[in-house]
C-alpha cells in the first residue's frame, strides 16, 4: 500500500459566518497566532499540518478569485527589508517551500463539500488523499501531529480513516 502523499483542502466557501471580515480578508488568509508564536494565515497552518504527516503535494480547492491571493502569499515576493532580517528570511523561505508544493483545483461556485472533493479528482489521480477542511484547525498538544496520527492509522488498516474528538455538550 502506497503511503498518503497528497492532501486536498477545500476553501471555496463564501465565508458567510465570518462576514463582513471576509469582505476584506479571505477566510483562508485570516491570521492566527500559531503554537510557535508566529502569526500565520489559517491555510498555512493547515498545510503545515499536512506536511508534518509526510504529505508532499497539496491541492487547494478554491473559487477562481481565491487563487491569486494565496499564490501571492506563498510566493518569494517580499520586501528587501524583510529579507535583511535572518529570522524573517527563514519564514519567507518557508513560504516559498510551501508554495512549490501547492496545486489548485477550481470550484466555480460552492456546491458543497462532496463537489469540492470531486473537483480535485485530477490531482488525486486515483491515489488515496488526506482531506483537511479549510476552516478547521488541527492541533495536537503532543507528538505526533493530528494528521500524522491519521496517516499512521491509515497505514495500519489500509482504508479510509476519520478522526473525531469527543467534547462535553456544554462546549458545543
Amino acid at each position: 500500500m502506497k503511503p498518503i502523499q497528497k492532501a486536498v483542502i477545500p476553501i471555496a466557501g463564501y465565508g458567510t459566518r465570518l462576514f463582513p471580515a471576509t469582505k476584506a480578508v479571505p477566510k483562508a488568509l485570516f491570521p492566527i497566532i500559531a503554537q510557535d508564536g508566529i502569526a500565520k494565515p489559517v491555510i498555512q497552518l493547515i498545510i503545515e499540518e499536512a506536511l508534518s504527516a509526510g504529505v508532499e503535494a497539496v491541492c487547494i480547492v478554491a473559487q477562481p478569485q481565491q487563487v491569486d491571493p494565496i499564490t501571492d502569499y506563498f510566493s518569494g515576493t517580499v520586501a528587501d527589508a524583510i529579507l535583511e532580517k535572518a529570522e524573517l528570511a527563514v519564514q519567507a523561505d518557508r513560504l516559498v517551500e510551501i508554495g512549490q508544493r501547492l496545486h489548485f483545483a477550481i470550484q466555480e461556485k460552492p456546491e458543497g463539500f462532496g463537489h469540492a472533493i470531486y473537483c480535485a479528482r485530477d490531482f488525486a489521480a486515483g491515489e488515496s488523499v488526506m482531506i483537511l477542511l479549510g476552516d478547521h484547525l488541527y492541533i495536537s498538544e503532543s507528538e505526533p501531529s493530528c494528521a500524522k496520527q491519521l496517516v499512521d492509522v491509515y497505514s495500519q488498516v489500509g482504508q479510509s480513516v476519520t478522526s473525531l474528538d469527543l467534547c462535553p455538550e456544554s462546549e458545543l
